[in-house]
């Protein structure tokens, strides 16, 4: 008699016929080695009967990798989701008849195109809705970019549509060509499931993002959920350090920091290096020092078009730049889109500002400017 080790497999749903028992049942697996995506067909084969006059099981010893669907004839639909291998058995009620196959599923090739999925808000709206994919297509690298858009959501917020499962975003994608596209009532699973992302990032609402405690129970559980559901195994999560307010700002949660710029500067550099460093994420976009060193330059503290968020210009230019150079590893320096409205100056300016925060992301850098 086989024994199943019922804690390394899934249960998938039964059926039964009253009829006289079968001796033997196989199954077998045509394609061993699945891509993402893919999906097969298995059937079982009974003797000396056609069809089953037992009650029967199947089951899967990594649900992340390969998922069944059991039908009326006790076929089953194979599903690969996620780049692993799995054990997928067939078995009798009473556990007289086994049979089992193994599954190899592959991750998607690399074709070359960086795709990014930011679970945001407004912020990351600013950062990387406009321009990145201009920088990037500047310089030949092929680029999707998804913004999971809810304005104001925190990361407590992000966790609690996580488990509840809502469709609580706007999720707006930005494909290979340039073609934007914005889809309402999506959930962070489906968003998740679009792409093979490279990266998924990370952000909290501006008001919290230099209070360390408000990262402590919703980052490390959005996380989980965002890893037990990607299907890129080589996958690389991003905190996004986002920007202090301008110093005349009239936020409401600006008083969090004293009502000081440099303060509320000084807590999100600090609580995003160590949020990085306790919940292992493994790329930290250092925005906002791209945007204190260009206010340190002569374009002064004029990087905001509310208090807050970023002018349309060149305050979404610089932390696109920070982005591109983050991700990339190519200096932003030289870059030949220009937004139309940007003079030369502040372009370079914005560059410099963003490069400078790649090589010190933790401090501000005086530029010649």
């Amino acid at each position: 008699m086989v024994v199943l080790l019922s804690v390394t497999f899934s249960f998938c749903g039964s059926l039964s016929l009253d009829q006289s028992k079968e001796e033997s049942v196989e199954v077998t697996v045509e394609t061993p080695i699945l891509n993402i995506n893919d999906e097969i067909t298995v059937v079982p084969s009974f003797s000396p009967n056609v069809k089953p006059t037992q009650t029967y099981n199947w089951v899967t010893s990594n649900p992340d990798v390969v998922t069944l669907k059991v039908m009326e004839d006790y076929s089953v639909i194979l599903s690969a989701k996620k780049k692993g291998a799995a054990t997928i058995a067939f078995y009798s009620q009473d556990e007289s008849l086994f049979s089992s196959f193994d599954i190899t599923v592959n991750g998607d090739e690399d074709d070359g195109v960086l795709k990014i999925l930011a679970i945001g808000n407004s912020f990351s709206m600013d950062a990387i809705e406009n321009y990145l994919h201009e920088l990037a297509a500047a310089e030949n690298i092929p680029m999707v970019i998804g913004n999971l858009y809810r304005g104001g959501a925190s990361l407590e917020q992000h966790w609690k549509h996580a488990q509840n499962n809502q469709a609580a975003y706007e999720y707006r994608k930005t494909t290979e060509n340039g073609s934007k596209s914005n889809t309402p009532e999506t959930t962070i699973e489906t968003a998740v499931l679009d792409e093979n992302w490279d990266y998924i990032s990370f952000q909290q609402v501006s008001g919290n993002s230099g209070k360390y405690q408000t990262f402590l129970m919703p980052l490390p559980a959005l996380m989980k959920y965002v890893k037990d559901r990607s299907t890129n195994s080589e996958v690389k999560y991003i905190i996004h350090q986002t920007w202090a307010y301008s110093k005349n700002s009239t936020h409401k949660n600006f008083s969090n920091y004293g009502n000081d710029q440099e303060a509320m500067y000084s807590a999100i550099v600090n609580t995003i290096r160590k949020a990085k460093t306790n919940f292992g994420l493994d790329v930290l976009i250092p925005a906002g020092t791209a945007i204190q060193n260009g206010r340190n330059t002569s374009i002064g503290d004029n990087f905001t078009r509310d208090g807050y968020h970023l002018d349309y210009e060149i305050g979404r230019y610089t932390a696109a730049c920070t982005w591109f150079e983050a991700l990339t590893s190519i200096n932003v320096v030289g870059n030949s889109f220009i937004p139309d409205g940007m003079t030369n100056e502040e372009a370079d300016i914005a560059q410099r500002a963003a490069h400078a925060a790649v090589l010190n992301p933790d401090e501000v850098t005086p530029l010649s400017y």
